[in-house]
Formats: C-alpha cells, structure tokens, sequence
C-alpha cells in the first residue's frame, strides 16, 4: 500500500509498535530485508492472490467492506529486459509451451500424447550459441550447427504443443468438471497463440542463419 522498499519496511516496522503488533512481531525479532526479499521470490504471483482473495472474503463476511470491484490506478516503472536474440526468443518460447502443457498434463492426467520436457537440452543448446558467438567469425560453421540444433529441438516442442491441442480438440485429454474442461480449453487457446509466435521466431532464424536474410515479413 505504502509501497516501500524491504529495507524501509523493516526499518519501519521494528521502530513501530502499531506495525509490530500489526505483522504479529510483537517483541520479537523484525525479519531483515534479505530475508523478505527471499521471501518475495517464493512466494509466486499466484499465490499471492489467492491469498489476497482470501483477505478479501474475510472481510467481506466480517462486515468490514462491501465486496465490490476496485479500480486502481496503477504506475509503469521502467526496467530491464534481455535483449531479444532469436536464440532467447527460441528458449522463451519452448518454456512458455512446456509450462503450457505441464498445467494441460495437470488437469487432464496422463492420457494421449506424454508431456517430455526439453527445457534444459534448450537452456544448454542456447548456451552453446553463446559460446560460439562470443568466440568470433571463426566460429560461424560451430554457430550455424549450434542453431541447427536448437531449431531442431524446438520443432519438436512445436510438434508436442500442436498434438496437446488437437487431443484436447478431440476429447483425448479432458477434464470431468465443466470448470477444468474450460480452463482446457482456454489453454488450448494460449497453446495455439504461442506456437504460431514461435514458428514465427523459427521462420526467421533459418531466414538469418542460413539464407542470410535479416529482413523477415512479421519479423518478431
């Protein structure tokens, strides 16, 4: 609410004692900044909303608000992003499908196509072009070969991403619950959306890698 940095919190909170009884610290000893940004970093994004969800209906049946949607005004702050290599965007692709399809697996069991997760062999392919670029214009067959590898891979997550939406299609992954049968397909959805961005990204690779041409209609 107050949006304060760890170290002003803990600051904050150990010379207050509203804040200390507030956090149920009372006279114990406050938390360091170190330890609540670790803290920050296991908790996901999920689960604070469910906490905030479970905040919310206390609350609510407590009398204290009245339940209704709230608008916020929200602020952009700048930060940085990796920059976008075909390479990375390859890898980026290839973990967003497979997280895709682990939440598919999730729901549906292990019915059809079996979800193998190639993340790694990706992470590691992505790190030999890396080498290979760093080591200058001597290593363009290495560089070319390391590419190769990684196109080929990533084909293949494209290849098990297309089979888990056309089984979900078909009815051979699905859930008993109308609800989970929704989320399906909404993943199904974001399934598609993902693949067709990542053949995108693979048009392009090859365009650059091996043809040369560095000017791709659509280029991502």
């Amino acid at each position: 609410m107050r949006n304060w940095s760890y170290e002003v919190l803990e600051r904050e909170v150990r010379t207050n004692l509203v804040y200390r009884h507030f956090t149920r610290v009372g006279g114990g000893k406050v938390p360091d900044a170190k330890t609540m940004g670790r803290w920050g970093v296991a908790v996901r994004p999920e689960v604070l909303t469910r906490i905030h969800a479970r905040i919310v209906t206390m609350a609510h049946e407590s009398g204290v608000i009245a339940g209704r949607r709230m608008r916020v005004d929200t602020t952009v702050v700048e930060t940085n992003v990796h920059y976008p290599t075909d390479s990375s965007l390859l890898g980026d692709g290839v973990r967003v499908l497979t997280r895709i399809m682990r939440r598919i697996t999730k729901i549906a069991g292990a019915g059809g196509t079996e979800l193998r997760d190639r993340t790694r062999s990706v992470q590691l392919k992505i790190l030999e072009i890396a080498r290979a670029a760093r080591a200058g214009g001597q290593s363009q067959e290495k560089l070319r070969s390391a590419y190769s590898k990684l196109l080929h891979a990533t084909s293949r997550v494209v290849g098990q991403a297309k089979r888990f939406g056309e089984e979900i299609t078909a009815g051979v992954k699905r859930s008993r619950t109308i609800l989970k049968q929704m989320t399906l397909e909404e993943l199904r959805e974001e399934l598609e959306s993902m693949v067709a961005l990542v053949k995108q990204v693979t048009k392009q690779t090859r365009a650059r890698m091996f043809r040369g041409e560095t000017r791709t209609q659509g280029k991502i």
